[in-house]
């Protein structure tokens, strides 16, 4: 999944793309460079990514989710963020890429 949306927001045109493939290298990544965006798979690694989540809410990265649970799993307080279904859908990447101003 992380690899498809790697190679799709390269053809949108973004570029300094990273991925983490667990919380700490998030965590680290996050801490190393401030994102402009981030695309969180509600699972990384096996472990829920709302960690990570607050620490970019708290620098007011923008966020968008990304699952292939229901939406209903969601916690509450995440409900606000966009939810990207998987797999992922290349129109719905981009509409949701366009509501938040990014594309």
């Amino acid at each position: 999944m992380a690899m498809d949306l790697e190679a799709i927001l390269w053809e949108l045109g973004f570029s300094g793309i990273h991925l983490a493939h667990d919380l700490g290298t998030g965590s680290a990544l996050l801490l190393s460079r401030a994102p402009g965006l981030g695309i969180l798979d509600v699972n990384i690694g096996g472990h829920l990514v709302f960690p990570l989540a607050t620490e970019m809410r708290a620098r007011q990265i923008p966020l968008v989710f990304s699952t292939g649970r229901p939406a209903s799993e969601i916690p509450p307080e995440w409900a606000r963020h966009p939810i990207l279904r998987k797999p992922l859908d290349t129109g719905a990447l981009t509409a949701t890429l366009g509501a938040l101003g990014l594309d």
